[in-house]
């Protein structure tokens, strides 16, 4: 029997690119065919659990976004009307991705492989799947399922004003500005921030997460997560009416590092969170949100 299967896919690709790779056919005596398939799939996917018990469901809605095919039939080296000898072949592919498309969003902490055949954990996904698909009359297609994240190589923010938690004379309070607000892969985020402490509080440290916060819906069913967090620590040291400094947050060359956008499920868009834990006292946040240029 024959089968397929991907080499040479990237780790991720970029919208406005391409996406390259070669699919493999191998089979040890000749078999019968009538084509050689592939597609490209981008796909968004919610999926909220809802009840308790007894009650409790799953639900799950899907929304096509891109459905592109390629046919190798022309390729194939056919011995007759529907035959294919014995052998390896390997076709060369390319797909070109639009520029205007989604790019790829996992807001669950699932296994990093291309496969899905796991069943799911709450979230949104936008996914681009490449599905390889020997046609074989009369009998089981071999099929072949990768995924190939994809994002989006600009993602540059709108400029933020200062943001603050209030002027309060008995609290401390604090005040961020970022720099420069974009969030791409590879890069390091930095700003500037000041705290007031009128009441000399012990305060040991300022606590910064940038995170993603995303809204998704299936079948009318609503629900929130915010993934995935970078985060980094300032030291305040010995108490002081008044704090001031810099920070940085490093983000990882991941393909999940996107920006704000919306589909037909969800909308996303950035969080830069600070936080401080007062000793003897309430503690205190401030969200700065990023919007999109």
């Amino acid at each position: 029997m024959a089968k397929v299967w991907f080499e040479g896919l990237p780790d991720y690709s970029s919208l406005g690119g391409s996406l390259e790779g070669t699919l493999c056919l191998e089979a040890d005596g000749e078999f019968r065919a009538t084509d050689l398939l592939l597609f490209l799939h981008g796909t968004e996917i919610s999926q909220i659990t809802v009840g308790a018990g007894k009650s409790r469901r799953v639900e799950v809605e899907k929304a096509s976004f891109l459905e592109l095919v390629s046919s190798f039939h022309d390729a194939l080296p056919f011995k007759d009307a529907d035959h294919v000898g014995a052998g390896t072949y390997r076709f060369p592919f390319r797909f070109n991705i639009p520029a205007d498309a989604q790019p790829s969003l996992a807001t669950t902490e699932q296994p990093r492989t291309r496969g899905r055949f796991f069943s799911r954990e709450d979230g949104m996904y936008v996914e681009y799947e490449l599905e390889a698909r020997l046609q074989v009359p009369w009998w089981m297609d071999p099929v072949d399922r990768e995924v190939v994240p994809v994002y989006s190589p600009r993602r540059v923010l709108g400029a933020l004003p200062p943001f603050w938690s209030g002027n309060d004379p008995d609290r401390p309070t604090i005040a961020l500005r970022v720099d420069q607000p974009m969030v791409l892969p590879d890069t390091t985020p930095t700003g500037t921030f000041s705290v007031e402490n009128p009441r000399l509080k012990e305060l040991p440290e300022l606590d910064l997460t940038l995170l993603r916060h995303v809204e998704h819906e299936a079948n009318g069913k609503k629900a929130v997560t915010e993934t995935p967090q970078f985060e980094t620590t300032v030291l305040l040291g010995s108490r002081s009416p008044h704090y001031q400094g810099t920070f940085a947050i490093r983000i990882p060359n991941t393909a999940d590092t996107t920006g704000p956008f919306t589909g037909k499920l969800y909308r996303t868009f950035w969080v830069l969170r600070a936080e401080i834990t007062v000793h003897l006292g309430f503690n205190v946040k401030v969200d700065a949100v990023f919007t999109p240029a």
